[in-house]
């Protein structure tokens, strides 16, 4: 159990959860959920109002003063709510100060009270908050529900925390999942028991693995029946040998759990609006060679190359570039998008009304489809996009088959040459670093500058050292493995500045 003296204190704290979640319950019309559990809590209510009337006669009358009101507003759901949420809880806030402020320092964090009366701690060396300063638990229980999914028999954490996300989990779950800790770090378990509320959980229900290797964790997570999380702030403290695996598989889980119901939306307004499928594009009349551009910084090296591959090879453009080759005279002969974001819509702007072919994936924004005035394809695809069930039954349905496909569109373009019959693909403009500290050619929307004392160096094109981010390192991977299921055909990198990709050919 956590400190003796934490006990009442974490029990009373409890309560600013469970109200909250009866005004959600409320909000989305689960009344009889919210009633029960507001029954259930009156006795707590009402010996906190003890206790304050003990420590604070003035402030504890006017808490069970207010307390009373709200109850007589319990037939007006609304104002019920109302009343919680704006005269109840900050009261309590005041009542949990009469605990007085907790705070405990050693030579890595420091554990601090929180409005609502749960700790949260501060890792001293990086000046950060691991959990929120106003209501950890409540921030657990956000999460919980953003990541829970019922199916799943047991959930894999890397990193401890103060055990908030894991008792959450175990608390919507009902107590049907088991929760697998895996920590690198014996003392952050230690606090957690000593300072949080990893004791709430039944041991029964909870499996601590320490190891500062995370391949337990990996092996754990690859299991298809259990669901996992990465604590954001226990990536930093890894190996850099193994931050790049964890960075890959945080940031494709978070990416897909974002972009899951927009994604969907984009989907079904696609399929219903008037474009084809991609088995239906005439490819009759493309050139064997391919020049996929891509939006980097080299692009502006390769324009005139651009120019003298007009009419000879098939150039594929995605779509941030769309608008600069048209300025350029440089008219493809498809374009690519892949994006599901509504921000991405600008690339369109001032070339709505081009004839060039567009391919899209089945869940790239909508308005592209709807109000571009050339003949658009949708493609299903496999890899790292969600809704892949609607993918697959689009491709069943279609009797063709799903185009494997990395998180970035330039992958999109590579695929669309490959399914295409393509002898050699020349690739422009894809960097996936940043020289000369750009992210994007001149003149694309995207364009903007970094620091590249924030990057990480890797091995460039003549093998000097670039720098690029974490998404640009998994992107490199995905594209060499794409090649690689291709390798009767010939790749050639025009970028003179940009990252290596192994299995192309370097013009340094």
């Amino acid at each position: 159990m956590a400190e003796d003296f934490l006990e009442p204190i974490y029990q009373d704290a409890k309560i600013f959860s469970e109200l909250k979640q009866i005004v959600e319950w409320i909000r989305i019309c689960n009344v009889e959920e919210a009633v029960e559990k507001w029954n259930q809590l009156a006795p707590s209510l009402t010996e906190i109002c003890k206790k304050y009337l003990q420590w604070n006669a003035e402030q504890g009358q006017n808490l069970w003063n207010h307390l009373q009101q709200i109850i007589g507003k319990d037939k007006d759901l609304q104002l019920f709510c109302d009343a919680i949420e704006h005269d109840l809880l900050p009261l309590l806030e005041n009542y949990m100060k009469q605990w007085g402020e907790i705070y405990v320092e050693d030579d890595l964090f420091t554990f601090e009270t929180t409005l609502s009366g749960f700790l949260t701690m501060k890792d001293v060396k990086r000046n950060m908050y691991l959990h929120s300063t106003l209501d950890p638990m409540w921030e657990a229980r956000m999460l919980a529900k953003y990541i829970y999914e019922p199916d799943r028999e047991a959930y894999s954490i890397l990193g401890c925390g103060l055990g908030y996300l894991a008792y959450q989990l175990y608390d919507i779950s009902a107590g049907s999942i088991v929760i697998n800790i895996f920590e690198p770090n014996a003392k952050m378990v230690e606090y957690a028991l000593q300072y949080g509320v990893l004791a709430w959980i039944p041991k029964d229900k909870l499996n601590i693995t320490i190891d500062e290797d995370v391949l337990p964790f990996l092996n754990s997570a690859a299991n298809e029946t259990v669901g996992f999380y990465i604590f954001p702030p226990v990536i930093q403290g890894l190996p850099e040998e193994t931050k790049s695996i964890i960075c890959e598989l945080s940031t494709n889980y978070i990416t897909a759990k974002m972009h899951s119901q927009i994604e969907t939306i984009n989907f079904f307004r696609n399929v219903r609006g008037s474009s084809k499928a991609v088995s239906e594009f005439d490819r009759t009349c493309l050139k064997k060679e391919f020049v996929v551009v891509a939006a980097g910084p080299s692009l502006d090296d390769n324009l005139v190359f651009l120019q003298e591959c007009k009419g000879k090879k098939t150039i594929i453009a995605v779509g941030t570039v769309f608008r600069k080759l048209v300025q350029k005279n440089i008219i493809p002969d498809i374009v690519v998008i892949l994006d599901s974001r509504e921000p991405t819509f600008k690339q369109l702007e001032g070339v709505e009304d081009q004839k060039v072919p567009m391919i899209l994936g089945l869940t790239a924004y909508w308005e592209f489809a709807a109000k571009y005035q050339g003949e658009t394809y949708l493609v299903p695809i496999t890899g790292t996009q969600n809704c892949i069930k609607y993918n697959t039954e689009y491709a069943r349905e279609h009797h063709m088959n799903q185009w494997q496909c990395g998180g970035t569109v330039t992958s999109l373009g590579i695929e669309t040459a490959i399914q295409f019959g393509a002898k050699k693909i020349y690739l422009v403009g894809l960097d996936l670093a940043f020289p000369g500290g750009y992210t994007h050619a001149k003149d694309t929307i995207a364009r903007t500058q970094v620091n590249l004392d924030t990057l990480i160096p890797v091995e460039g094109v003549g093998n000097q050292t670039v720098y690029a981010d974490t998404s640009f390192i998994i992107y490199k991977k995905q594209i060499e493995e794409q090649i690689a299921h291709a390798p009767e055909i010939t790749y050639v990198n025009m970028s003179k500045t940009g990252v290596r990709i192994h299995g192309t050919e370097e013009l340094i």
